[in-house]
């Protein structure tokens, strides 16, 4: 597999740092004039907070505007229009500003796979987990290309395609694909077909899990796919092997290399 570029090592999360940090700052009066419309139309708290996995498969908080109410209909004063305001918000992407907060964390990036629910995460098949290598994105090259139109495979092997061929000037094209769709109004997540079903229940059967289901020590930090010594690439590892390996056990599974020892992440994907 050929060797990361600097875009991949080097670049990529100062130019997302740089991009978050001015977009705060030219943006912050549309996000004051945000909150103060959430707070009044769909009341508290105006920031949701979400559990997802992350880079690795870590857990971070994902922070969006509210866009529902749990008022009843009975009880909202106008309920028309909250509900047409939270619309307008998840259409617009408006919704998702608050995520400049996670790529300034370094949680997220402005570009890469999104975020999905966490109890998504026990039916990831192969090599989907490589999603998990790069920092999520604010936008990625699954919704560009027409995020409800695609079946749920089709999504995730995208965004393994990302993964292991993402650039700066792939990067740039998603970025001004995504800005020029919102500037038209345009809703890069939803549109005039059915929705997709959830990933759990496509692949259960139609049968989802019973409550929330619960990160395990099966990750790929806990399982040492990210660290190691030298060699040891974390997309040529996931795509080896269907099972990952415990820390320290992994030496006799062909393919895998001494990628479970090291506590921390190696220079090499520290930046990936």
């Amino acid at each position: 597999m050929k060797r990361r570029g600097l875009y991949q090592r080097v670049f990529k999360r100062p130019l997302d740092f740089l991009f978050a940090l001015t977009a705060l700052i030219i943006l912050s009066p549309v996000l004051l004039l945000i909150a103060i419309l959430v707070r009044y139309y769909l009341g508290r708290p105006v920031i949701c907070k979400e559990k997802r996995p992350g880079q690795y498969e870590r857990l971070f908080t994902l922070y969006k505007f509210r866009t529902k109410t749990q008022r009843s209909d009975a009880q909202m004063e106008g309920g028309k229009r909250q509900e047409k305001f939270g619309e307008f918000l998840r259409a617009s992407s408006l919704e998702v500003l608050p995520e400049l907060v996670n790529v300034l964390k370094g949680e997220m990036s402005v570009v890469g796979p999104r975020p999905l629910l966490l109890r998504y995460q026990p039916y990831f098949h192969g090599n989907e987990r490589l999603r998990h290598v790069v920092r999520p994105g604010m936008t990625g090259l699954t919704q560009v290309l027409g995020w409800n139109a695609l079946t749920w495979d089709e999504r995730l092997q995208i965004d393994v395609h990302y993964v292991k061929t993402f650039s700066f000037p792939m990067d740039a094209r998603i970025a001004m694909k995504t800005a020029a769709a919102v500037l038209r109004g345009e809703n890069l997540r939803y549109d005039v077909k059915p929705f997709v079903k959830d990933l759990e229940k496509e692949r259960r059967g139609g049968s989802a899990p019973e409550g929330e289901w619960e990160m395990s020590q099966n990750t790929l930090e806990e399982r040492g796919i990210f660290a190691g010594k030298k060699g040891c690439d974390p997309i040529e590892t996931v795509e080896r092997g269907k099972e990952f390996p415990a820390p320290g056990k992994n030496d006799g599974i062909p393919g895998y290399g001494p990628c479970a020892e090291e506590p921390q992440p190696s220079e090499q994907v520290r930046s990936l």
